[in-house]
């Protein structure tokens, strides 16, 4: 199978667990695809939230808010096209790791930051208990994906 059938197919088979994992793996790539993209369009306003969160320097939020976006879109486009999946996959559990992390330390700290996980428009409030389910929520699925997928393989 190739070209978009590939990307619409799961990776093994039409089993319970290969649907599962694939329904997973689409959504945590569309969810990274979505705040890739206004990440990406918005350099900006991620650049503020960034700083808002007053965690690292200047220079290294610079560095991030370079880097993240299109990291999240290659990462994402991996995981939904079943191109290096696994690898795209731990990228993702590290990333939603390191973000529940931030948000937790945010929300700690009693820090009035405005989410801007999809970017400005979205419009998910501010940094709490429900931007940090959505972290978390994507962190079960990505491991969940990761574990399924290696099941498979094993």
């Amino acid at each position: 199978m190739t070209g978009l059938l590939k990307c619409l197919a799961p990776s093994h088979g039409t089993t319970a667990c290969a649907v599962a994992e694939a329904l997973s793996t689409w959504t945590v790539g569309t969810a990274l695809l979505s705040s890739g993209l206004a990440h990406w369009s918005n350099p900006y306003y991620f650049l503020g939230t960034i700083y808002s969160y007053g965690i690292v320097t200047s220079r290294i939020a610079e560095i991030v808010a370079l880097v993240l976006p299109t990291l999240m879109l290659i990462v994402a486009l991996c995981a939904i096209c079943d191109i290096y999946k696994e690898g795209a996959l731990w990228v993702a559990l590290f990333g939603f790791a390191t973000f529940g992390a931030v948000q937790v330390s945010a929300w700690v700290r009693n820090a009035s930051i405005e989410c801007g996980c999809f970017g400005p428009s979205y419009g998910q409030g501010r940094v709490g208990l429900l931007s940090l389910t959505i972290v978390v929520c994507l962190f079960v699925l990505t491991a969940a994906s990761i574990g399924m997928r290696t099941r498979k393989l094993a």
